[in-house]
């Protein structure tokens, strides 16, 4: 914990997140963290303390975009490829039961078969505004403040995913090819006790079933932001009117807002949220 403070300012210069870390060394009583920051970022240290001394600051935390969709992703793999993960499965119980009854007539089946199933997939949704910036209402020059991306919520359900993913594939390739056999077994036994017909209907009442159930599981929080900006403001004491403008990928203003009558408190941090897209 200690060292990722003083990284953390290594890699970047912005004078909030040095007044972050300071802030953060001195609740945590690092006391050679905090003359480390002292020290080697003095000025900005200074000129935080002299801005804050009187006055407090705006955090405006922009909840944008939305989160990415899941999708079912489809592939197929060869009979022959699906039962090496069957045959490598540590199974008990119901499971135990229906690997033996698959592996009874597994051999029936020609190892080039594909096996068709489903993995969920992120897609992205798509939005225009990509940036926030805000400026206070007043008369000369008012303070400005471009927001910072903290958290890729977008970035990180797909990397989750794909962890998990990996994590599972084996088995839920094993499943599938298990599935697969047990639902052969039973068309070919409609077949040598029933006529063309019946035989044709069940085959299709199968195809139908299985297209059904060879669906991914894609529940999503889908009222999730894709990104969380924040933007912070140091304001003197009293009511303040600030305008945020929200920026496409190009950088060109397509929206704004107002915020009215928004109180600042001497040494106190006043949040408000929006919701943008």
């Amino acid at each position: 914990m200690r060292t990722r403070i003083i990284k953390k300012l290594c890699c970047f210069s912005s004078k909030q997140l040095v007044g972050d870390a300071l802030r953060t060394a001195k609740l945590l009583g690092f006391r050679e963290e905090i003359e480390e920051i002292q020290n080697r970022w003095k000025t900005a240290v200074q000129q935080l303390t002299d801005k804050n001394s009187s006055g407090g600051e705006l955090v405006i935390i922009d909840y944008n975009g939305f989160s990415p969709v899941k999708i079912d992703n489809f592939f197929e793999i060869s009979f022959g490829q699906g039962w090496a993960y069957v045959a490598n499965m540590q199974v008990k119980g119901d499971d135990e039961q229906k690997v033996e009854q698959a592996m009874s007539i597994a051999r029936s089946i020609a190892a080039e078969e594909q096996v068709r199933m489903a993995f969920p997939k992120y897609v992205p949704v798509n939005y225009q505004i990509r940036k926030v910036e805000a400026r206070e209402i007043k008369a000369g020059a008012g303070g400005f403040a471009a927001g910072s991306l903290v958290e890729d919520i977008g970035a990180i359900a797909e990397k989750s995913l794909d962890d998990r993913i990996n994590r599972v594939r084996a088995k839920t390739i094993a499943r599938a090819v298990i599935k697969f056999v047990l639902s052969r077994k039973i068309t070919q036994s409609v077949e040598k006790n029933n006529n063309e017909l019946t035989t044709w209907l069940v085959k299709k009442a199968f195809a139908v079933a299985s297209a059904v159930m060879e669906q991914a599981d894609k529940r999503s929080w889908q009222s999730l932001p894709d990104k969380i900006f924040i933007v912070r403001l140091p304001m003197s004491e009293g009511k303040h009117s600030v305008q945020l403008n929200f920026l496409d990928q190009r950088g060109l203003t397509i929206k704004t807002q107002v915020l009215d009558n928004i109180q600042i408190k001497a040494g106190k941090k006043t949040f408000v949220t929006v919701r943008a897209a």
